[in-house]
């Protein structure tokens, strides 16, 4: 569940974040992950439906469930850092470590995840989705790379 809300919040940033990209390259990197983002939290959302995994609805004026809380705390940090690297002119370079950094999270919990599960299809999901992120942190970590 907590790598499923990661991946639905990261992708929000993801679209946030896509017009305030200056360079062409980071913007194309984005923009996929965006895509990629989003084909993945369906598929993990499929694989939480499948085992009667239930995603829980924040309702107004109540606190949020734990782990909810947990996961926006962290993005609204890494929104912080993204903002005030845009109002200090360096957003390329900082979204690019941040980005990677936070995919290399995401995949973390994911592997965990791989492991403890039963479920050959889900463990195949599990797998292409670490592929992906994996294509998409390398591919920002050789941004951050060429951006020196």
């Amino acid at each position: 569940l907590r790598v499923y809300l990661k991946v639905q919040k990261t992708n929000e940033l993801a679209t946030k974040y896509q017009s305030r990209i200056q360079n062409s390259d980071l913007s194309a990197i984005n923009s996929g992950l965006a895509i990629t983002l989003s084909s993945d939290g369906a598929k993990l959302k499929s694989i939480l439906d499948s085992k009667g995994v239930a995603i829980p609805e924040v309702e107004k004026n109540k606190t949020p469930p734990k782990i909810i809380t947990e996961v926006n705390k962290d993005i609204e940090e890494l929104d912080k850092t993204l903002d005030d690297a845009f109002l200090n002119a360096v957003l390329d370079r900082t979204y690019a470590r941040e980005m990677s950094y936070n995919l290399d999270v995401i995949n973390s919990l994911l592997k965990r995840v791989e492991s403890s599960t039963k479920s050959s299809e889900s463990k195949e999901a599990v797998g292409e989705i670490i592929k992906n992120l994996e294509i998409s942190s390398e591919q920002f970590g050789k941004y951050s790379q060429s951006d020196r």
